[in-house]
């Protein structure tokens, strides 16, 4: 059972069940991210001072809010978070799948979770001294005789080809019945990636190699386009009908890897090795550059591709990879991040590429402030510093130990003369004196249109 949400009108839920109504291929009523107390749909990411957002925040506010647009900062529009966050996306595919190497009906062998371990994987872990659990034979079933084919060498091209009109890379699919009541999920993910990657299509058909969506034993896929002709499995099967968790099943059809398998990544994560269950450990392998090509975008800790934090966790509260310095909060929840895009959009529609990639450095440790010099502990304190808290007895021994930032000199930058809000320049031409009427805010927000600077 799904539960989703419906963005107009009222806020309802509709509960998606094996009995529910028949699918129908408009999404544009679902709302896939999370929906705001008025029933509008929040966007992610947005920017918001400069910073991307994938989630919900409370930044500047005490209740979590989102933006209606990509852009706040030139649309303005926001609505306050209702409810609670989905789970992560490789989260519910692990919830949905298990963790034990083998799909829910036991039918197939997955590798890192989600991916089908065809020979090819297989025998490149096993050549590396990897162990990976035996392989199961299991009878097929008539109707999957064709399902999989042997994924190329590492000289293939996983990519989809281009149609007839030599100008999209079109991705045949079919839709089986086990999946409607998802289908509309799997409609709107396929929409996310033509919306975002312009030279890809989805086609509906089943002619020579198609993408077979079907309700599995859990989530999972192919990695790439095999070669040969017939349906590629895709699993959405019973707790994968979120659209963040199709569009990460899609995006290994169309040829990408885990983003932590991609032979950088030490640079970029530390794999705790000691809080990975037993025997799960060649799930967090990592693939040479003659299988992985970042096609020379940077590492990227807010990819959809992502493991989550706590992926084949030993115990519960234990982290199995974390970023370099301290960063857990790993993955995504409802689509593509800004650098899935560029390298998706890099991997199937820009064809001058010909030199080798060269990926971005790692992040350089964080440079350690002065001594006696941490950050501000809360938003207002330059507010009360500007207003004399440091130096005033009643507040200076909570100033000096909270607010070292805005109260010691020695601790803050040259300061960058602009203004903190968009509509100061309007609030100049209004009637009134904005600066002066409320000049406790202005002088902080709107200290360029106020001469405060």
């Amino acid at each position: 059972m799904i539960s989703l949400w419906i963005c107009t009108g009222l806020l309802v839920v509709a509960q998606v069940e094996e009995s529910s109504a028949a699918p129908t291929d408009s999404t544009d009523s679902i709302c896939y991210t999370r929906n705001t107390t008025n029933g509008k749909c929040c966007v992610f990411p947005f920017t918001y001072r400069g910073v991307d957002y994938y989630e919900c925040t409370t930044k500047d506010f005490r209740k979590e809010w989102c933006s209606l647009h990509d852009d706040y900062e030139t649309h303005g529009q926001w609505g306050f978070c209702a409810k609670a966050a989905t789970k992560p996306v490789f989260d519910a595919i692990l919830e949905a799948t298990g963790e034990n190497g083998r799909s829910r009906d036991g039918r197939e062998d997955l590798f890192q979770g989600d991916i089908i371990m065809s020979d090819t994987i297989r025998n490149s872990l096993k050549s590396r001294g990897i162990l990976v659990p035996p392989k199961r034979v299991v009878k097929p079933q008539s109707r999957q005789k064709r399902a999989i084919m042997k994924v190329p060498s590492s000289q293939g091209d996983l990519r989809w080809r281009f149609g007839s009109t030599g100008k999209f890379r079109e991705v045949p699919y079919y839709i089986t019945s086990s999946n409607y009541n998802v289908r509309g999920v799997i409609l709107r993910a396929m929409r996310h990636w033509e919306e975002r990657v312009p030279c890809l299509k989805f086609v509906p058909s089943r002619r020579g190699r198609y993408l077979n969506f079907f309700a599995g034993g859990g989530c999972y896929s192919l990695v790439g386009r095999q070669r040969g002709s017939g349906p590629q499995k895709i699993s959405i099967g019973n707790g994968c009908g979120y659209l963040g968790v199709v569009v990460h099943e899609i995006g290994h059809a169309l040829g990408f890897w885990h983003e932590q398998s991609r032979p950088d990544r030490d640079s970029y994560v530390t794999i705790n090795w000691q809080n990975i269950q037993r025997g799960m450990a060649y799930n967090f392998h990592k693939y040479g550059t003659n299988r992985v090509d970042s096609r020379g975008v940077s590492y990227d800790y807010d990819s959809v591709m992502h493991y989550s934090s706590t992926a084949f966790a030993n115990r519960r509260g234990v982290k199995t990879i974390v970023g370099k310095y301290g960063r857990t909060n790993l993955g995504q929840r409802y689509g593509l991040s800004k650098l899935d895009i560029q390298q998706a959009n890099t991997l199937y529609c820009d064809q001058s590429v010909t030199k080798p990639p060269v990926t971005n450095p790692p992040p350089k440790p964080p440079t350690p402030p002065p001594p006696g010099c941490s950050p501000d502990s809360h938003d207002w304190c330059p507010f009360w510093a500007s207003e004399g808290y440091c130096t005033d007895s009643r507040y200076s021994t909570y100033m000096n130990k909270d607010c070292q930032t805005s109260c010691k000199r020695e601790c803050q930058k040259p300061p960058i003369c602009k203004d903190e809000h968009k509509y100061c320049a309007g609030w100049m031409r209004e009637p009134g004196d904005y600066c002066r009427k409320f000049e406790p805010y202005m002088k902080i927000y709107c200290k360029k249109s106020c001469g405060k600077c």
